[in-house]
């Protein structure tokens, strides 16, 4: 769609929005293609480990990339997740603050791509992506003026989310005071 509408590829739209526009390095597929010396991602099923080189037959077909080809820094990707919070919190930066409520919040529980609930009382959003050899996590309360990431170069498989899971609310449990409920 966004290549119909703005009549560029894909990949330009990803180097002018994200690399120049806003400064972020972007790279279009896994980071060990860039170099050895990059993140490997990861497969874990059960006992067993997977790991990708850059050869590895597994590839994202070029149709779904978007949703998960797109390699950042920890750092970078920390501001963009920055950037989705302060346009929740009312800043115009990319786009609009009301586009960004949109994103997160347009819909009850599931909005573009993004969930959304409630959360010691106060509303929250959050994304995460994962192509199966790695996985992203960004959990945003606006209400708070707080966000937090997560980056791991092994994929949501089984033996990861509850990991992942577990991370998060110890981390929602420390900054919210809420360590003794064990609920949640």
């Amino acid at each position: 769609m966004l290549e119909k509408v703005s009549g560029q590829k894909y990949e330009a739209l990803v180097k002018n929005t994200l690399t120049d526009d806003r400064g972020l390095f972007v790279h279009i597929g896994w980071p060990n293609s860039m170099s050895p010396d990059q993140p490997w991602g990861h497969l874990i099923t059960g006992s067993k480990v997977e790991t990708f080189p850059p050869d590895h037959d597994y590839k994202l077909p070029g149709l779904i990339t978007p949703a998960g080809g797109l390699s950042m820094t920890v750092k970078d990707y920390a501001k963009y997740t920055q950037m989705h919070l302060r346009g929740l919190r009312g800043e115009d930066n990319y786009i609009s603050s009301a586009a960004y409520r949109h994103i997160h919040f347009g819909r009850k529980g599931f909005a573009l791509g993004v969930a959304n609930g409630v959360l010691a009382s106060k509303k929250f959003s959050g994304f995460d992506g994962s192509a199966g050899t790695f996985f992203c996590r960004s959990i945003l309360v606006p209400e708070a003026d707080f966000a937090f990431t997560l980056m791991t170069n092994a994929g949501s498989g089984s033996s990861s989310m509850p990991v992942i899971d577990w991370l998060t609310m110890r981390i929602v449990k420390i900054f919210f005071n809420r360590w003794w409920k064990f609920w949640w």
